[in-house]
């Protein structure tokens, strides 16, 4: 009798194709207190503090590319919101958006795929939508709100 190193089960009792559909048949079984727990996490989430203020000396820069940073400024498992910072002759290649993405442009000018957006622009690129590169000859700072990891770095 024999012991499979990478699973628990003996290979002699069940073979592993029998043991993983009796697994995807099995109902979900809910923690004791389940309903309670809910209730607290609930609860946290209403008493959170309504406002979230990060300083513009908060936070951390990261660099994600040849002259361009990230800093994230919140996320909450919904969406994330973070700054992005075009130095001079800044490019990130051309993507698509899986979840509707908004962009205010905050100082300078970029150019993103065929659409240039200068100081106060809002742009709102569409999920299911495509753009060319970004780029910014002068540099450039952005806002941009999204869903959780589609662009902005941990």
């Amino acid at each position: 009798m024999s012991k499979s190193s990478s699973s628990p089960v003996h290979s002699d009792t069940l073979p592993e194709e029998a043991v993983a559909a009796l697994a995807e048949a099995l109902e979900p079984i809910a923690p004791p207190h389940a309903q309670a727990i809910k209730a607290r996490v609930l609860r946290r989430v209403r008493e959170a503090d309504p406002y979230v203020t990060v300083r513009a000396s908060e936070g951390r820069w990261i660099t994600i590319a040849p002259s361009v940073e990230c800093k994230r400024v919140q996320a909450d498992g919904v969406a994330e919101a973070y700054f992005l910072r075009l130095h001079p002759g800044a490019r990130l290649p051309a993507h698509a958006h899986a979840e509707d993405e908004l962009c205010v442009v905050i100082e300078g000018h970029a150019r993103l795929g065929e659409i240039e957006v200068g100081p106060g622009d809002f742009h709102l690129a569409r999920a299911g939508s495509h753009h060319g590169e970004i780029q910014s000859a002068c540099g450039a700072l952005l806002f941009i709100r999204t869903a959780p990891a589609t662009h902005a770095p941990g």
